[in-house]
């Protein structure tokens, strides 16, 4: 059976991939003026994992990244304390959070696709270079359990 260490082309794929899909989503991020604080984009993260049988890849954010990806549907307001924090960041006065939370909950928030568009639009890319990674990986290991043999 394989082992993490006969994956190395194929690991080496996923971290390569993993960087580029990172580095697009904090462009997405930055063209659209959808940095406050720094806190999303810094969050942003790959973790690549080996459980025996499979590797992984997976991103992770800040919760509140769904909004930002997703948007948010009108109908409740919005956290205030996080709203007044980012008033707080954008160098709004404070009587802004009010009729900020108020538009929030009649209009909802438009999405700026960054996260599931951007693993997305790259998945194609991955699999013909996971392809031809796990190829050689296969070959090696093949080749290793041959020459342990004879």
């Amino acid at each position: 059976m394989m082992q993490e260490k006969d994956l190395i082309n194929t690991k080496m794929v996923l971290q390569k991939w993993g960087y580029e899909v990172i580095s697009s989503m904090r462009d997405i991020l930055i063209s659209q003026n959808k940095v406050a604080s720094g806190n999303l984009i810094n969050s942003l993260r790959y973790v690549i994992t080996f459980n025996g049988q499979d590797l992984d890849i997976d991103f992770e954010m800040e919760d509140y990244g769904q909004y930002v990806d997703k948007g948010r549907k009108p109908g409740k307001f919005p956290n205030i304390g996080a709203l007044s924090k980012w008033v707080g960041i954008r160098g709004l006065p404070k009587s802004s959070i009010y009729p900020i939370a108020k538009k929030i909950k009649e209009e909802g928030i438009e999405p700026t696709p960054f996260f599931e568009s951007t693993i997305q639009n790259n998945q194609n890319k991955l699999i013909a270079d996971l392809s031809e990674a796990f190829a050689l990986d296969l070959d090696n290991f093949i080749q290793k359990r041959i020459s342990e043999k004879f």
